[in-house]
């Protein structure tokens, strides 16, 4: 499965203990297990 997030300037992604987790503005909005992370890219 591939799933692909696209998010704003002001939102972050950290890998934690297996799972991928989305803070915007400090504020934690979203939290997904995560098994293997292929590939980062960022298009501004």
């Amino acid at each position: 499965m591939c799933v692909i997030y696209m998010m704003s300037k002001d939102t972050k992604a950290i890998k934690d203990h297996g799972r991928l987790l989305l803070y915007r503005k400090n504020e934690k909005i979203a939290s997904q297990p995560i098994s293997r992370i292929f590939r980062e890219t960022l298009i501004k």
